[in-house]
């Protein structure tokens, strides 16, 4: 085989000077990254609210938050998707409601009937006893008996617990 003939300079640099017109051409054809804007709501030291283009240092105010909007959107309508992360972020920072607490519970003949309420006597002598097991084991005692001691607490407390006290 015999090597290929060189390639003359100028084919070389035509070459490189196409794949850089269009390298330019892509680069202009191609979206760059979506600018943003920040929108800050302002709490005005009389304790109103404002939206805000600029910081709300420059209005006399201080920041309760920045929202990231789209650059180029009119004022309105960045301020309608701020109020929407606003209202967002507070949904979010609620604390979660119990489905079950607010659903009636479904009526199934099979399951066991729930316990009545324990009565003020039964809450009262568990409370009484645990008491006295608190005060006996402040007391000096051997180890088996601190042992013995919590033991009982424990089971009293679970007697509280399944009673409801």
């Amino acid at each position: 085989m015999l090597p290929s003939a060189p390639v003359p300079c100028t084919r070389m640099a035509q070459a490189l000077a196409s794949a850089a017109v269009g390298l330019v051409l892509m680069v202009q054809i191609l979206p760059g990254p979506a600018r943003a804007d920040t929108l800050y709501l302002c709490k005005s030291y009389s304790g109103g609210h404002f939206w805000s283009d600029r910081p709300c240092a420059e209005r006399q105010a201080l920041i309760d938050r920045m929202v990231s909007v789209p650059a180029g959107m009119p004022f309105d309508q960045q301020v309608k998707l701020g109020e929407q992360a606003r209202a967002e972020g507070e949904r979010l920072s609620r604390p979660p409601t119990n489905a079950a607490a607010t659903t009636p519970p479904a009526r199934n003949p099979g399951a066991t009937r729930p316990k009545p309420a324990p009565t003020r006597d039964e809450c009262t002598r568990l409370a009484e006893r645990l008491d006295h097991l608190d005060a006996q084991a402040r007391q000096p005692q051997s180890g088996e008996k601190q042992d013995k001691l919590l033991a009982q607490k424990r089971k009293l407390q679970a007697r509280q617990a399944r009673a409801g006290c």
